[in-house]
């Protein structure tokens, strides 16, 4: 009898440190922002055709308008990725977060909408850092330069629409109803665009 007492006790000793410790780890990737951190550690690692970085730019337009009090934490965790990784678009980001940050200042001065207007300012961001870059490194623009700069930027403006929908669904602690299917479709698609990020982890 003693022995299952002893047993008995443990048992409730480890459930009620395996219940502290879900607890910790539900505040650390919540409260603190530590998943948004790795979700944006990843998008900034991701690339599409080894040359555009069409994920970072939608992923802290997201934040910036759905958790304004994270966006440090996803501008940093986004730049760290770029530098981790082996394309080289970390300063591309950087320029491009801030060039954001100013038309998304500018624009609100004369839109009400501010989310309407979002993958339009992302899409001006992104093509006006590109373009930019390019022009001030080569001193001129070719046609090739602009076809993929507008395909980033368009691909930009897009993810945009479906961050906006699926950032929620990883950031709150609990579904308060069931997803709906364009929830679920966009879920996916941030999802498939994270595993992007992780090509070549193993080699850092």
């Amino acid at each position: 009898m003693r022995k299952e007492a002893v047993m008995e006790q443990a048992w409730i000793h480890g459930g009620h440190i395996f219940r502290q410790i879900k607890m910790w780890m539900r505040s650390l990737f919540f409260q603190y922002g530590l998943l948004i951190a790795v979700v944006g550690f990843l998008l900034g690692r991701a690339m599409i055709l080894a040359e555009l970085a069409p994920f970072a730019l939608p992923y802290l337009a997201a934040i910036y308008i759905l958790k304004k009090e994270r966006v440090a934490i996803a501008a940093i965790s986004l730049v760290l990725g770029a530098l981790s990784s082996y394309h080289g678009q970390a300063l591309f980001i950087v320029i491009a977060i801030f060039t954001y940050v100013i038309i998304y200042k500018l624009t609100t001065r004369f839109v009400t909408d501010s989310v309407k207007s979002l993958p339009y300012m992302v899409f001006g961001a992104s093509i006006l850092t590109r373009v930019g870059m390019v022009f001030l490194v080569e001193g001129a623009v070719s046609q090739y330069v602009w076809m993929m700069s507008t395909v980033e930027a368009g691909l930009s403006f897009i993810l945009t629409m479906i961050f906006m929908q699926s950032v929620p669904l990883i950031t709150q602690r609990r579904f308060q109803q069931p997803l709906r299917n364009e929830e679920i479709v966009c879920l996916i698609i941030l999802l498939a665009s994270i595993m992007t990020g992780i090509g070549g982890l193993g080699l850092l």
